[in-house]
């Protein structure tokens, strides 16, 4: 079966990207289980092979995927709405003559216009920020510098049980190991509680841990018409939800 496999990924000039063995355990023999394959050669880089999580024996797998970025300002930033100057935009909707300029027959010309009245607004009263490429800055936020510290000392034993691979190194490896999970788990429960006593002072943390949390991104992709087809873009998901 193996042989099969390999030779299949050999077929469709598959690039297997994992070269090292991600599972160990005293007295067994190494085995590689973890495959990345990709159409192209050096689109992975920079591959770590770190500790485990929790009390597993499968080791983790961090890589660097390389991709070409647009030229396109809109996929660099975003609007940062939480900053945006609202008084001036509402002063300044509330100076058009909504009458005037929506009095027309053609529905299509009237959410134009509104459209684009909205979208010259936000370009002129909400600022850019720049999407945050580095997100691990704040991966330890939530634990203790003492659970930090014990999680270096974990990964420094991973290593040196990987070079000499005796069972006095494993068990070593092992106690720090679970004292680690332990810790973890006081962190995270505490920072919970935390957030939610903080809830009514400052509620915009508690959201973002919570959309943070899940595991499903919920997203409206398309809906039914009037005769029950399915939209074919976000423009007429739009236009359906509107009417």
């Amino acid at each position: 079966m193996h042989t099969s496999f390999f030779n299949k990924t050999n077929d469709v000039f598959l690039y297997q990207n994992v070269n090292h063995w991600t599972r160990y355990r005293p007295g067994q023999q190494p085995s590689l289980l973890d495959y990345v394959f990709t159409d192209e050669d050096n689109l992975i880089e920079d591959i770590k092979y770190t500790a485990p999580l929790g009390r597993s024996d499968h080791i983790c797998n961090e890589l660097n995927y390389v991709w070409l970025q647009p030229d396109c300002e809109d996929s660099c930033s975003k609007y940062n709405y939480w900053k945006g100057d609202y008084s001036k935009i509402e002063e300044k909707l509330r100076a058009i003559d909504w009458d005037k300029e929506l009095n027309t027959e053609n529905m299509e010309e009237a959410w134009a216009y509104f459209c684009d009245t909205i979208s010259v607004l936000t370009q002129r009263y909400v600022p850019y920020k720049q999407a945050n490429s580095n997100k691990a800055k704040n991966k330890h936020e939530w634990m203790t510098k003492a659970t930090v510290k014990e999680l270096k000392k974990r990964d420094k034993l991973w290593k040196k049980y990987k070079e000499f691979s005796s069972v006095g190194n494993y068990k070593v490896y092992k106690a720090v190991r679970n004292r680690v999970v332990k810790l973890i788990r006081q962190d995270n429960i505490a920072y919970q509680r935390k957030l939610a006593r903080q809830f009514r002072s400052n509620p915009k943390r508690f959201y973002g841990y919570i959309r943070q949390m899940q595991r499903v991104k919920d997203k409206v992709t398309v809906v039914k018409t009037a005769d029950s087809k399915l939209t074919a873009n976000e423009q007429e998901t739009a236009e359906v939800l509107c009417s």
